[in-house]
């Protein structure tokens, strides 16, 4: 009875004296835009009770069924006046009358709309068993709704439930659960403690080389823990980790090591301002696209630098190489999870194995290098015609006690042959193609040469030369080609599959789509158009493309050498086509860019050989799981359609190589539409 007549004289008072603010507001939404002067909406009260609660309304009239029931300060459905009552915290007078008819009271848990009730937990429902209040708990601990939202989100109600509610609830049910004397009293006196000046955010300012940098690490679990350990163990990196910050609220001031978990991630703006923190070290791998977004957001309000854990495969082995912290790329949050190997079969496939990989100097041949010498193979034997990329992986693996490596085309049929008769290679992964396609659209008989007889050389050598097993890297773009360098890769996948049938080798082909930062991707293009200021260009706004990570198409690659039987052709898993805008519009982000805005963006149409959107399979084509999550196999109904006998592909390829050499370009094109079938010249798509 006392709080309740508490509740009663305070909210006759405040209406009595903000009377004439109430006019004033009424009159200034009404100006603003039209529509009712109060807000109502369902919420459920004490015990499950509905009540209507009351505030003045913010948003444009009907707006509020347009979108979520949850806003934030950035909802474009905020009107002018609106935002200013929000800024002021003046929309949730009117609920003094919800006061005064008994519904609420001045302090008590914010009352839900039913949608999110339904969601408690039996224990979050002991929350309903108070009368819910204007001031909750939470604002009376300096923990406002509106400010633990990034500047950015795509969802709000999902981000609210997962990132909120339950400390909101937390706290709830602190309140309720408390039954000593005079509670109310006791939060309010605890709010004006809690209630700090100002302060301005501080100036983003260089870290001096003789200065140790303030640390705040984003996730306590394991990788977090490895993370402080590297950093404690090694004086070098000059780091001072402060804390850690960690949505589960059981973590909350728990020790890791010593160092406490301060606060949630909604936290890192007061914690780098209030700790003058350097750096934010993202130790989540296993993160969303959409919560490290909303997480790099909350660390461009503070102001503070930040960097993210790259997936650390094995924490069972207690270490992590620092190396693993990088920039956050466009590539994280694309959001490619980390794929999960099947470590003992590789390692039993590649240990002691003498292993060749051509094209060793580009983004994939470079890569599988680095992901085949964790398991020890025997020998590398590694192959490249760019003497610039073949001095980078010399530089790089210079330490592997038995490589080797050529500078030479695989088109040299001769020193092809003495490299594996000189070293006998057990496994072959053959990586080296021209893969760039307005060029090859304007090169199509260098494209035949290299991808096509290329291709025909180094897997003829493979099945006589006894090789265990041959590895096709193949793209999408073979599939129904427009280009010739779809067209020839979509050959020598024909090549190996006939050439499969009587060999001991085992030829696989694996297929895969665009490559996010390899060398000639759209990634480093459009980084180097960001650095001179634009314009950005773009083929066409509706064109979409399949992309991975260098290390996902790499790894998954290792993976599937130990699936599927002889002749498979395997496809990666590689998720949705992305819109190419969507990526450069992802790209300005880590940037502090948008487009339009800061920097123009420019359609140029599409280019000599390109499609609209890739596709994965052929007409008669179906892909079928394998114990692999992430690989699927290509199984064909149709097999008159694209696939010949040995014997005719080879004298196909044959002719084709003998009029790329004379350069007789119509009767080359003719030849690759003799042999694919659906190969469409990309002008005749035009029409």
């Amino acid at each position: 009875m006392l709080k309740r007549g508490f509740d009663i004289l305070i909210s006759i008072i405040a209406l009595l004296l903000l009377s004439p603010l109430f006019i004033v507001l009424s009159i200034l939404i009404k100006l603003d835009s039209r529509g009712d002067i109060f807000f109502r909406q369902e919420r459920v009260g004490k015990n499950g009770g509905k009540l209507l609660i009351y505030k003045f309304r913010t948003l444009f009239a009907g707006s509020e069924d347009k979108g979520p029931k949850i806003t934030t300060k950035n909802d474009p459905r905020i009107t002018t006046a609106g935002k200013a009552i929000r800024f002021l915290g003046l929309d949730e007078l009117p609920q003094l009358i919800n006061v005064l008819k008994g519904e609420m009271g001045i302090i008590g848990p914010k009352p839900e709309i039913p949608s999110i009730v339904a969601l408690y937990s039996e224990k979050e429902k002991r929350v309903l068993s108070a009368v819910p209040g204007i001031i909750s708990p939470t604002q009376l601990l300096g923990k406002s709704e509106i400010h633990k939202f990034p500047e950015i989100v795509d969802d709000v109600e999902e981000y609210y439930i997962k990132f909120i509610l339950p400390e909101k609830l937390s706290i709830d049910l602190d309140y309720v659960n408390d039954d000593k004397p005079l509670r109310d009293l006791r939060y309010l006196l605890g709010g004006l403690r809690a209630f700090k000046p100002f302060k301005p955010f501080k100036l983003f300012k260089p870290i001096d080389e003789d200065e140790r940098k303030n640390v705040l690490i984003v996730g306590s679990g394991d990788a977090g823990g490895l993370i402080l350990k590297e950093l404690c163990n090694n004086p070098g990196l000059k780091c001072n980790v402060l804390g850690f910050v960690d949505n589960d609220p059981k973590k909350f001031n728990s020790k890791i090591n010593g160092v406490t978990v301060l606060g949630r991630i909604y936290d890192i703006p007061e914690l780098s301002i209030k700790n003058r923190v350097d750096e934010v070290i993202i130790a989540r791998p296993d993160l969303s696209s959409k919560d490290l977004k909303a997480i790099i957001q909350f660390c461009k309000k503070g102001n503070v630098r930040y960097k993210l854990v790259s997936a650390v495969e094995d924490l069972s082995s207690g270490r992590v190489n620092i190396s693993s912290i990088k920039n956050v790329d466009v590539a994280d949050l694309l959001g490619r999870q980390p794929v999960k190997l099947d470590i003992p079969s590789i390692e039993k496939f590649i240990k002691g194995k003498k292993i060749l990989i051509t094209g060793a100097g580009g983004s994939i041949g470079s890569e599988l290098c680095r992901q085949i010498i964790p398991f020890q193979p025997d020998t590398l034997i590694l192959i490249d015609k760019n003497e610039n990329y073949l001095h980078e992986v010399e530089t790089e693996f210079r330490d592997f006690p038995n490589a080797h490596f050529y500078l030479c085309d695989v088109i040299e049929e001769n020193y092809m042959n003495i490299i594996f008769k000189r070293h006998q290679p057990q496994i072959v992964f053959h990586a080296a193609a021209y893969k760039h396609v307005p060029m090859m659209e304007r090169h199509k008989e260098k494209a035949v040469i290299n991808n096509v007889y290329g291709t025909k050389i180094i897997a003829d050598l493979s099945d006589r030369f006894g090789v265990t097993e041959f590895v096709l890297v193949s793209t999408d773009k073979a599939v129904k080609p427009v280009s010739v360098m779809g067209a020839t890769k979509r050959i020598a996948e024909l090549y190996i599959q006939g050439l499969s049938s009587g060999s001991k080798t085992r030829f696989i082909t694996v297929r895969f789509g665009n490559v996010l930062n390899s060398r000639g991707s759209v990634i480093p293009t459009f980084l180097r158009q960001i650095e001179t200021g634009g314009p950005i260009t773009i083929t066409h706004p509706e064109v979409k493309r399949y992309f991975m990570t260098i290390p996902e198409a790499s790894q998954l690659i290792l993976q599937s050498t130990v699936l599927g039987d002889n002749g498979d052709i395997f496809i990666l898993d590689m998720g949705k086509p992305i819109k190419i805008i969507d990526l450069v519009k992802e790209l300005l982000k880590t940037q502090g860019l948008k487009g339009g805005r800061d920097i123009e963006i420019r359609f140029t149409g599409l280019r000599p050989g390109e499609k609209l959107n890739e596709e994965l399979t052929i007409n008669g084509e179906k892909l079928l799981p394998t114990r692999h999550s992430k690989i699927k196999v290509i199984k064909s109904n149709n097999h008159s359609l694209h696939t010949l006998k040995n014997g005719d592909i080879s004298e196909k390829v044959e002719e084709l190589y003998r009029l790329a050499l004379e350069i007789n370009t119509p009767e080359l094109i003719n030849m690759l539409g003799e042999i694919i079938p659906d190969y469409k010249l990309w002008s005749d798509t035009r029409d």
